[in-house]
């Protein structure tokens, strides 16, 4: 990828994201009620959530109660009842995410704050989205710049309609994707000490401490820093820093969440709304039992859900009710396959190195993927389920690991490449994409004024 291709993919980023920010309604996104919530409470200064102002909670119910008419949340009325000024924590699952990730949002959140008297909280809530698309759209520059010959495949993972709609509203996915691709990348790039340690030590803090099933992605730096008969010493040191910084990190936030019973909280409101026979504890008893019993739920989740993850993975949006055409799904896997074939592993890598890496990949992202199976199995299934309730949007972290496998350990490099036209193949192909994905928007959300 050249410097203009550069300059030309961060753009259309930023100019198709900036469309969804305005096109999809507000919270009409999957848990941005609750995310917008969590960086309301820290703009307020709440990096442990307690509590909201009446003002948000009322209009998070207006506005549920405006698309879907009779089913609103009966917690959040029975709150809203009562006569205080402040109401009690609703964002229960977005409580448990470190507040790092919501400092950007939370930024801007308060500049509104200070600015606008009354509160306006639909102008704050589209603050925070441009905020989101142009965090994005920033690092996206970044992990462009150093994949160099490997920086198709990424781009092409950003602008799937799922991943650039989530980047788009006030969610942590977006920097959770980014976060994941600048670990594996600046760990098999030939960059400077500085850069390495500069970008290792911040991914992965944001990536582990807000997602720690993420974690095994870090297997990749880990075998990265032997490189034929050496390993890097003074990148070795910024690796434990970053490893260390994450974990401590991670342990001292869950701590707090305990201590303020932020997790009791959220267990409460599972079994009460999704199903009184979840529990953690057992089910990851009855897991380590025998292996079997995991092989058998990935099984069924895959085989059941295969084809409904994959759409997903490229776009169902809304709140998973609107997915885009099925040929924008072929178009896609078609395209991120020509990406990665087309992609060249780094100039520096020997290819048998370059094969041990790759292998490095593969088992990181599948250990990944077994983390968040299990992850969503504790918390969110009833014991003994026979199936995962995935969703396709926790994979993008996982694809970036798939594709660095990929160009890996892929035996051969393009001697010229299918050159200079690349850009526009993949920058139409992404137009195109949008157009069909923002035709579904305007018709789910706005056909009565605009059909």
């Amino acid at each position: 990828m050249t410097r203009i291709d550069r300059y030309l993919c961060t753009l259309l980023i930023l100019g198709l994201g900036m469309i969804y920010v305005f096109l999809i309604p507000p919270f009409e996104a999957p848990d941005e009620p609750a995310h917008f919530a969590r960086a309301y409470g820290i703009a307020e200064g709440q990096f442990v959530l307690k509590d909201h102002p009446r003002l948000l909670v009322q209009y998070l119910a207006d506005e549920i109660h405006k698309r879907y008419p009779g089913q609103e949340l009966m917690s959040i009325q029975e709150l809203l009842d009562q006569p205080q000024d402040r109401i009690p924590n609703i964002a229960y699952n977005s409580s448990q995410y470190s507040p790092v990730t919501y400092l950007f949002h939370a930024a801007v959140l308060k500049i509104v704050m200070v600015c606008f008297e009354p509160m306006d909280i639909e102008r704050s809530l589209y603050a925070g989205r441009v905020v989101s698309i142009l965090v994005f759209s920033a690092l996206m520059f970044i992990i462009l710049k150093i994949s160099r010959n490997m920086a198709w495949p990424f781009f092409w993972i950003a602008v799937t309609p799922m991943a650039l709609s989530q980047a788009s509203i006030i969610s942590p996915d977006g920097l959770i994707f980014c976060t994941a691709a600048i670990v594996l990348l600046v760990s098999i790039q030939d960059v400077s000490c500085l850069f390495y340690g500069i970008w290792m030590v911040a991914a992965a803090f944001i990536l582990i401490s807000t997602k720690p099933p993420y974690a095994p992605l870090l297997l990749v730096p880990l075998i990265a820093l032997y490189q034929g008969k050496r390993i890097t010493g003074a990148k070795l040191l910024w690796l434990l820093a970053a490893v260390i910084l994450s974990a401590v990190s991670m342990l001292y936030w869950s701590y707090l969440v305990k201590l303020f019973g932020i997790y009791e909280m959220m267990m409460q409101v599972i079994l009460k709304y999704i199903s009184p026979l979840i529990d953690p504890q057992r089910q990851i008893a009855l897991l380590l039992q025998s292996p079997l019993n995991l092989c058998r739920v990935v099984f069924n989740t895959l085989s059941l859900r295969g084809g409904i993850l994959l759409h997903e993975f490229v776009g169902v949006l809304g709140w998973q009710n609107a997915p885009v055409p099925g040929w924008v799904v072929v178009a896609w896997c078609f395209l991120f396959l020509f990406a990665v074939f087309i992609s060249d592993r780094p100039d520096h890598i020997s290819y048998p190195v370059s094969l041990g890496w790759g292998i490095t990949a593969i088992v990181a992202a599948i250990l990944t993927f077994l983390c968040v199976t299990i992850a969503v199995y504790m918390v969110w299934m009833p014991v003994e389920a026979p199936f995962v309730h995935l969703q396709g949007r926790y994979f993008h972290p996982i694809a970036a690991a798939l594709c660095v496998a990929g160009i890996m350990i892929k035996p051969f490099k393009m001697k010229s490449g299918p050159a200079g036209r690349t850009w526009v193949i993949f920058l139409i192909s992404a137009t195109a994409i949008h157009a069909a994905t923002y035709y579904v928007l305007l018709k789910k959300y706005y056909h009565a004024t605009i059909f």
